[in-house]
């Protein structure tokens, strides 16, 4: 933050950048000579320098990303063999004796107090800017709603992007974002900052770090494709896992430490580290779903107090000190073209396969009857399921598959993708996502029962209606963005989301074939530019800012075991009833007399009926009823 005296840089002719997001001051002189392939330098907080400001022979071409004025230095400014550097704050730039500057690209945003913050939400250039010079922000009271209100629209920044020392900030989402030509850095929230989302960011041209929070579970990351520096992820003691899917490069080094409770990194795609490859004080236990290889590191591979981590890549593995690695579980498959397809339609070992790796397809010639052929007989994954950009699909199925150990992700076919199948799948242990399926109208995942960490629908603008009678669980955030079609979502058994439930931009109208209410929910509950989603739990709707729920129609009746049943049949209110809000049958003590009993006189059900693992019946039958709302589902048994 401070140097008291001179910072000088001399004779570090490999540096590429200078990353210094949280300096303010430098008491006396600044002095970089011989840094010839250093291009960027990253401090949009320093507005001080009490000496001299000295560039010589230098590779930088920008000073937009620091916070400088010609003012702020109080002693000269020198500029020499610098001819690249062109573009900075008019006033300092003509002081080193560039009589032509090239203005910055975009406003720049730098919030440090909530005076900071009201000038520029009370201004609409910035509140509806698209592209933006850099942001910073250490404004300690800053909040999710804030950020939101400010940034929503954001999809470039040019220069770095700086967030820390935000002690009230428990979500940070950039959900527009899409490119940083400068640093991420995100830092010091040890104690409030659980979920990060960057959902659409695929390239950011310099450094991304990730450092002194303690309480993140949940970084989004999922469309980065490439980091033009290094990538570092320090001191993120509870994240579960590290999801890239789409990453294929890193010009810099990889470097994670103390992030104890991650067990799971999932970048297939992942070739080529161009500096150091350093895991140390991590609870990594596989690296059999990271596509690196020992030749893929330009630098060292470094191991340190990684006990768990006994599985991947024999040349990585062995790179960094591990001789006797254990072999990856399962043969993997990999797609990104038709040669890819073939190789694996010819070789034997896939035929009929039950158990893989991980698959990641990626080809734009993959055809329906092509991944059924491959994937039909797959009944557990090992790793993640990465389906991207596969345009030739008008429907993704397997019909096996029951355990993703990974990420199940579906995404980037806006125009082609109608359909998803998945009808035996039970438990996604980590991410489940699908995303930018614009025609999409029908997705079944009707046996369901756990996601272990997020599980978001985004850009699903077709579909219809959600059906997931089995979801119990969901071990992260819930968010569903951009599904205006949407009218319904069943989820009779969902008790449980451990992070925040989110709905935006969603034509949902109700919510009442579902079981979760706001004491079920680990985080918060957001529901914007949603008008229509008026009826459901009142806890669950006031939470989100909806001030005057609607009932949901009718009553419903949940039976899991005797008692329950007991409950409802000494109830008046059920004896002889025509109408049911919806039905969840899941007792195994469940007897026909005792279904006829209760269900008998039902003719319309609101919502969805479910019946499943009632093992103690031998008929299931309801009379009377004519018409069932939502889903109707008997399974199980």
């Amino acid at each position: 933050q401070v140097v008291g005296g001179s910072f000088n840089l001399l004779n570090c002719h490999s540096v590429a950048v200078l990353d210094t997001p949280a300096l303010t001051r430098i008491g006396k002189h600044f002095d970089t000579v011989y840094t010839l392939s250093m291009r960027f330098w990253s401090a949009p907080l320093l507005n001080y320098i009490g000496g001299n400001l000295r560039i010589r022979f230098s590779g930088l071409e920008t000073l937009c990303d620091t916070g400088l004025q010609g003012s702020n230095v109080k002693g000269s400014v020198t500029f020499q063999s610098v001819s690249k550097l062109v573009q900075g704050d008019a006033s300092l730039m003509k002081r080193g004796g560039v009589t032509q500057p090239a203005k910055c690209a975009g406003l720049s945003v730098t919030i440090q107090t909530e005076t900071d913050y009201k000038r520029y939400a009370e201004n609409d250039t910035y509140r509806n800017a698209v592209e933006l010079g850099h942001i910073a922000i250490t404004y300690t009271a800053m909040s999710a709603t804030q950020m939101d209100y400010l940034f929503s629209n954001v999809k470039m920044v040019h220069g770095s992007v700086f967030i820390s020392g935000c002690t009230s900030l428990k979500t940070l989402r950039m959900n527009a974002l899409t490119q940083i030509d400068g640093v991420l850095s995100v830092q010091n929230m040890p104690k409030a900052l659980t979920i990060v989302e960057f959902p659409e960011l695929v390239s950011i041209k310099t450094d991304i770090t990730f450092s002194r929070l303690s309480a993140m579970k949940e970084l989004d990351l999922s469309s980065l494709e490439a980091v033009g520096g290094s990538f570092r992820l320090l001191n993120c003691h509870v994240l579960p896992e590290l999801s890239t899917p789409s990453l294929t490069r890193i010009w810099g080094m990889f470097d994670t430490v103390y992030t104890l409770s991650m067990r799971f990194w999932f970048a297939p795609l992942l070739m080529k580290v161009g500096g150091h490859f350093r895991i140390r004080f991590s609870g990594l236990e596989s690296l059999c779903f990271v596509g690196l290889k020992g030749d893929g590191v330009g630098g060292q591979v470094t191991f340190t107090s990684v006990s768990k981590l006994t599985q991947g890549e024999e040349s990585l593995m062995k790179k960094g000190g591990i001789n006797d690695p254990s072999k990856c579980a399962g043969l993997s498959i990999t797609i990104k073209n038709k040669e890819d397809f073939d190789k694996y339609a010819n070789d034997i070992r896939y035929k009929n396969i039950t158990e893989l790796g991980h698959i990641t397809l990626e080809s734009t010639d993959l055809t329906d009857i092509q991944v059924d052929a491959l994937l039909s007989s797959v009944v557990t994954v090992h790793g993640s399921v990465l389906v991207k950009g596969c345009t030739g699909l008008k429907s993704f199925r397997m019909l096996s598959l029951k355990t993703v150990d990974g990420l199940l992700s579906v995404s980037d076919m806006p125009s082609t993708l109608s359909s998803i199948e998945l009808p035996n799948l039970e438990s996604v242990k980590t991410n489940l996502n699908f995303k930018s399926l614009n025609s999409m109208k029908d997705i079944d995942i009707e046996s369901l029962e756990t996601v272990g960490e997020a599980f978001s629908l985004v850009g699903c603008h077709s579909l219809p209606l959600l059906e997931t009678p089995g979801l119990e669980s969901i071990g992260a955030t819930f968010k569903t963005l951009y599904t205006l079609s949407m009218r319904s979502w069943s989820a009779p058994l969902l008790r449980s989301v451990g992070g925040n439930f989110e709905i935006w931009y969603s034509g949902l109208e109700t919510l009442c074939d579902f079981g979760l209410n706001v004491s079920g929910i680990g985080g918060k509950v957001v529901i914007k530019a949603s008008s229509k989603l008026v009826q459901g739990d009142a806890s669950l709707l006031k939470a989100g800012g909806v001030s005057n729920p609607s009932k949901c129609a009718g009553l419903s009746i949940t039976i899991r075991d005797r008692s329950d049943y007991i409950k409802y049949s000494n109830d008046a209110r059920y004896i002889n009833i025509t109408e049911l809000g919806h039905i969840t049958l899941e007792s195994p003590d469940l007897t026909d007399l005792q279904v006829n009993t209760l269900l008998g006189s039902v003719e319309t059900v609101h919502g969805s009926l479910v019946v499943k693992g009632c093992t103690g019946l031998k008929a299931f039958r309801m009379l009377s009823l004519k018409t069932v709302d939502g889903l109707l589902s008997i399974s199980n048994m």
